[in-house]
């Protein structure tokens, strides 16, 4: 019954850290001190199993040489003494002589029984031959499944000892495997014990670091765990061991509360508000798992988070499925390779970057490598765009706001750009774009480091690095007083110019061939590559959108295309060749022309005097007039 509880209480752990971990992921608890705690742990597992191992042994050792009246020996994996008497209890610490009786029973894994030794073949390559003492000997080897876990040896030293053994060999080898299988079930149960402490302790650890709040129900709603950060959300004032006994209905009133102990749906992010005791109304967000152990609720998971953490978690979610690093960057022109060993040396500190370069160069994704290279990697990438969100709703976008900070904002207020990177990086594209009033707010907080929310009362400091990102000359801005000098120079710390690809023709074939890999895997097709012609069309391109127009390009081709190669032909429907460019402005100058002349025609009629006096005002011949209107 003992076995069966400890094993019920390990499921039941098991199940609750595994659930626990993965609520866990998604925060940044101080994983390094975590993991240290858990190897200082297991190490002090490892050395308690050892030293259980050692005494159990001891008795073992004891209880054997009172039954055979013989002396006895126990080793541990490695052929070390950890418990004897009689002559072998002084010899403990010790490892028994090499090419030993030990070792030929630990290789055939049964027990070995020498009744001359010395003269016994086994016996002839011992290192302890010279000084053997023993007349009779039994070695019985004690496994734990498949794991060795030492040997037993019990020596007959006198002529009365070893008849003894003799007379009654079976019995004794019999005896001596009970025994090992005795060994074996204390130290399997030893270790269930241990490892069942080692799990709450395990389940109490991660709890107590988690920036996650935390509160472990039994299947009934009373509190049988609470963490920290769940006490400081719920506004629980005092030790845990006051909350923990309690009723969940004792943190205040919620329907959420209800539908977690009373229905057996599993809840996630789910928002609500709780009314405590004191009159408080407090904006939460809450996930509930039930543990099942053996079909049955054993008990009931609820994590907690502030309302205002769920942005915090959707942007790490987010973040870490775009990861960027230097080696998805693709381009080995020389130009290429220069920005990039830049912007490396550039990620290790914690300067501020402007990165200039027109539209479509890749300024985000240089923003992103630099962040994943940075010591800030672990801390989020948050991006904005200053030129797509009106300006009205620009600043609380950056700096969040406080409940009823103005009309029409959210009753739970809201988290900005600024406090959400913090410990990470805040990307600002189109830094251009920004009004002037906020510029002289940015520029205060890489003065400050601190914001406060609008309509709030408080500072919160910041430890952020800014990228700011432009595909306009803020020089010239700076001059027509559209941009702050001084921010300027604030931003461009360490400026990073990102070529257009039209110059550096030398990796369009590089970048095209990775987006046909792209396209060719995300609509399921198979096409091979391009034809020579269709590949220099694309390479003689001046690509205006750069590589965003280069990349739709290649959709366009991937989705139309029905050959195996895409060709000259199918290129041509988006990309024209130089003379059909050139024939097709003819042509638009042609039917401007035609149209000029014909409301002058309509103006002053469409007589010949009318037509000389049009011709003479347009600056052409009459005979020219008459060709324009072919």
């Amino acid at each position: 019954m003992k076995v069966g509880l400890n094993l019920e209480i390990k499921k039941n752990s098991d199940s609750i850290i595994k659930k626990s971990v993965e609520i866990n992921t998604l925060f940044l608890y101080d994983d390094n001190e975590v993991y240290k705690i858990f190897n200082k742990n297991f190490q002090k597992r490892d050395v308690e199993m050892k030293n259980k191992f050692i005494d159990f042994a001891q008795t073992i050792a004891a209880a054997i040489s009172e039954v055979t009246t013989c002396n006895v020996t126990i080793t541990d994996k490695n052929h070390i003494r950890i418990a004897g008497t009689g002559q072998y209890e002084t010899l403990i610490g010790e490892k028994v002589p090499k090419h030993s009786a030990f070792d030929e029973a630990y290789y055939r894994h049964k027990t070995i029984v020498i009744e001359n030794p010395t003269k016994a073949e086994i016996c002839l390559q011992c290192s302890g031959i010279e000084h053997c003492l023993e007349l009779y000997e039994i070695c019985t080897p004690i496994f734990r499944e498949v794991e060795f876990l030492g040997i037993i040896g019990i020596f007959a030293n006198t002529k009365e000892q070893k008849k003894y053994i003799e007379n009654k060999k079976d019995a004794f080898q019999n005896y001596l495997e009970n025994m090992t299988h005795l060994l074996s079930a204390y130290i399997s149960s030893e270790q269930l014990l241990i490892d069942n402490r080692l799990k709450r302790d395990e389940l109490e650890m991660i709890m107590q670091y988690s920036d996650v709040g935390i509160l472990l129900l039994d299947n009934r709603g009373f509190i049988k765990n609470i963490n920290a950060t769940a006490m400081r959300f719920f506004h629980i004032k005092g030790e845990k061991e006051q909350v923990i006994g309690n009723h969940i209905y004792a943190l205040g009133e919620s329907e959420l509360f209800k539908r977690a102990v009373f229905t057996t749906e599993t809840l996630e992010n789910v928002e609500f508000i709780l009314k405590t005791y004191d009159k408080k109304n407090i904006a939460l967000s809450a996930s509930v798992h039930r543990i099942i152990v053996e079909g049955k609720i054993s008990s009931i998971l609820f994590t907690v988070l502030d309302s205002n953490d769920i942005q915090k978690v959707a942007i790490r979610q987010r973040e870490s499925k775009m990861d960027t690093s230097f080696d998805s960057l693709i381009g080995h022109s020389d130009m290429m390779q220069n920005v990039i060993q830049k912007a490396k040396i550039a990620s290790a500190y914690d300067s501020t970057i402007l990165i200039m370069g027109e539209s479509g160069t890749g300024k985000e994704l240089f923003a992103r490598a630099i962040h994943k290279e940075s010591p800030r990697s672990t801390g989020p990438f948050i991006g904005i765009n200053c030129s797509a969100i009106p300006e009205s709703l620009l600043e609380s976008e950056l700096f969040g706001y406080e409940s009823g900070a103005f009309t029409g904002a959210s009753d739970k207020g809201k988290v900005g750009k600024m406090e959400l990177a913090n410990h990470g990086t805040l990307f600002l594209d189109e830094i251009g774009d920004m009004p002037l009033f906020l510029q002289v707010k940015l520029l205060r907080v890489l003065q400050e480091r601190r914001i406060m929310k609008i309509g709030g009362t408080k500072y919160l400091d910041l430890d952020i690095r800014i990228i700011a990102a432009t595909n306009q000359d803020l020089e010239k801005m700076i001059q027509s007083q559209e941009f702050r000098e001084d921010l300027y120079y604030r931003l461009n710390v360490i400026p990073l110019t990102l070529p257009p690809l039209r110059k550096r023709k030398s990796d369009i074939s590089e970048i095209t061939n990775y987006f046909l890999n792209y396209f060719n895997q995300r609509f399921h097709k198979n096409i091979l590559g391009f034809t020579e012609d269709a590949m220099q069309r694309l390479i003689n391109h001046k690509w205006k959108g750069n590589v965003r127009e280069l990349e739709n390009i290649i959709e366009y081709l991937v989705n139309f295309s029905k050959g195996p190669y895409i060709t000259i032909e199918d290129v041509a429907v988006r990309i024209p060749s130089i003379e059909e460019e050139h024939s097709s402005l003819e042509m638009k100058v042609r039917e401007f022309e035609r149209k000029i002349i014909n409301q002058k025609l309509q103006e002053y009629g469409n007589d010949l005097d009318s037509k000389l006096k049009i011709a003479k005002e347009l600056g052409i011949s009459l005979a020219t007039l008459y060709r324009k209107l072919i």
